[in-house]
């Protein structure tokens, strides 16, 4: 590692007052930021202009309650699905809290997807990337991203209070038809997607119509979701949220 990506990378661990504004400086019109860190355990290429890289980078984990009660609800035989996965921090802890669990995750941006596939190589965790949304149609729809800043914001359903540096089409599939493509359904979902979950539901109907899938975590601003009551899930809020989002779980009889 460089010295000034260690320098960088120390003064964010130490909370040193300006690491931001002077990472920025550093980095900022570079097109590739990648500090070597730590991230429960794993090690971690951070991106040192990204908000939740930051954390990582000063706290060495990042939204560690969800982490925690991911782990705590994946069983030996699941197989989770972890659909907005951003750069695979709760995919990659899952996968390597449980190596015989198979782990798939979605992240339609390149950028992100690229960094997920380099953590999981670097720690030599065998995780299925699709870079790829999941939605209620399969077709091509505009993704809005955020280059430096909040990468979590990104989204198919642009929000006039952000402000996005780039628009431009992914490809999105449903999740019935990654099953019917051969994928494992799965038996546990994390869903972060930045206000289109209910797209995400629409294009699994065939999944909670099965008898699999048993718990999902998902970010939503009311927890409202009727197609998973519908499908005999009790919601309830899930009271470790810590990203800025508001997360529910959805469970299915004991899960």
């Amino acid at each position: 590692m460089r010295v000034t990506d260690r320098l960088i990378a120390g003064a964010y661990r130490r909370r040193i007052r300006g690491t931001g504004r002077i990472a920025r400086v550093v980095y900022a019109g570079k097109p590739g930021r990648s500090v070597r860190t730590t991230l429960g355990g794993l090690v971690w290429e951070a991106d040192p202009l990204d908000w939740m890289d930051q954390q990582i980078l000063t706290t060495g984990s990042y939204e560690p309650e969800l982490a925690r009660h991911l782990v705590d609800v994946i069983r030996a035989d699941d197989v989770f699905w972890d659909v907005g996965a951003n750069v695979g921090v709760h995919a990659l802890r899952a996968k390597a809290a449980h190596p015989d669990v198979e782990v798939l995750a979605f992240e339609p941006s390149p950028r992100q997807y690229a960094r997920l596939r380099h953590n999981a190589a670097i720690n030599g965790l065998e995780v299925t990337a699709y870079c790829v949304a999941l939605a209620a149609r399969r077709g091509y729809q505009q993704l809005s991203v955020v280059d430096i800043g909040n990468s979590g914001l990104n989204s198919l359903r642009p929000r006039a209070a952000t402000t996005y540096s780039d628009s431009f089409p992914c490809w999105c599939d449903t999740a019935d038809e990654v099953v019917a493509a051969g994928a494992q359904p799965p038996t546990v979902m994390k869903i972060d997607v930045e206000g289109s979950q209910d797209d995400v539901f629409a294009g699994m109907s065939l999944i909670l119509a099965g008898t699999s899938l048993r718990h999902i975590v998902f970010e939503s601003d009311d927890g409202s979701a009727p197609r998973l009551t519908d499908a005999g899930f009790a919601i309830h809020r899930f009271d470790g949220s810590s990203g800025g989002g508001v997360d529910w779980v959805a469970a299915r009889g004991t899960a």
